[in-house]
């Protein structure tokens, strides 16, 4: 496998849920690990933002992956 961070990232797949649907994020872990000690607002624009360096979201759809990524984090966290 190649050293590269998005081959890596790549391998790397999780899982969330938006709007019931599991979704699967490539770097959760990374992501999760960047966001460590934000909260609030600040927790929910910086995760959606990491996640969309490594996943396709959709504009309209943000919100949605924000509350499936912050209660994965959540859980994360535990």
């Amino acid at each position: 496998m190649s050293d590269c961070c998005i081959a890596k990232a790549a391998a790397e797949v999780g899982r969330i849920r938006v709007r019931g649907m599991v979704v699967g994020i490539s770097n959760l872990n990374g992501i999760f690990a960047s966001v460590k000690g934000l909260d609030g607002d600040a927790l929910r624009a910086e995760i959606v933002r990491q996640a969309a360096i490594y996943n396709y979201i959709p504009k309209e759809s943000r919100q949605d992956y924000a509350d499936g990524l912050v209660q994965a984090y959540q859980k994360w966290l535990d």
